[in-house]
């Protein structure tokens, strides 16, 4: 066990991606590593969570977790069947597990996404509504860089191909709901491996986006 902490997830983390940015390049294993993209995201989340929970000793950071991964996942329930919060879409084959048609992994790296939001912003302010701001600002631009790669994955696929605005506007709303709920409970944590994560998967993104065919 003295190899399970933080620095190492870190490399270990680092060189997943790089390993899937390499095996998504090749066309005969592109198909294989995006179907084991719920797997991975399961993993890479289970670590980061690991280590935020043993660096926060903060009971309260579950009970957020809790309350954000149900309501976020019931959001994109009644998202994907009423096409009423985010607009009409439908996860494709990239993702595997789907009960009742939504990953359960979806949820679930959100809300870490948002913790990763608001640890960036805290780099850059500590006053509340600016640090609110710059929050929703991140996790909205990351919503920006990720929908393209995903219908080109096939994660999920917009109707007529074309990201609603509202899609962006429902999670801004949503995530300064969680940050403002995060706010509340005065939660303090480590968030240098958050913030990895949420870069990782933006340089992951992008690479993907613009060097792969």
């Amino acid at each position: 066990m003295k190899y399970l902490n933080q620095r190492n997830f870190s490399i270990l983390m680092w060189f997943l991606f790089a390993c899937g940015i390499f095996f998504h390049w090749f066309s005969f294993t592109r198909p294989i590593v995006i179907r084991l993209t719920d797997i991975f995201l399961l993993l890479m989340n289970a670590g980061v969570l690991f280590f935020l929970i043993q660096s926060s000793h903060d009971k309260k950071i579950a009970l957020w977790l809790l309350v954000t991964v149900s309501l976020t996942y019931l959001a994109e329930l009644a998202g994907i069947h009423t096409g009423k919060i985010f607009g009409h879409y439908l996860y494709g084959n990239g993702m595997q597990w789907k009960p009742a048609a939504v990953p359960i992994v979806i949820a679930l790296n959100w809300a870490v996404l948002i913790l990763a939001s608001w640890s960036w912003a805290r780099l850059i302010t500590r006053k509340l509504l600016l640090e609110i701001l710059a929050a929703i600002f991140l996790i909205v631009a990351f919503d920006m860089i990720l929908e393209p790669l995903a219908m080109k994955m096939d994660y999920w696929q917009w109707e007529n191909g074309a990201i609603p605005v509202q899609n962006y506007l429902a999670w801004a709303f949503i995530a300064g709901i969680f940050l403002l709920f995060l706010k509340s409970l005065k939660i303090s944590f480590d968030g240098k491996l958050l913030r990895q994560y949420f870069l990782a998967q933006i340089i992951f993104f992008l690479l993907i986006l613009f060097l792969i065919p």
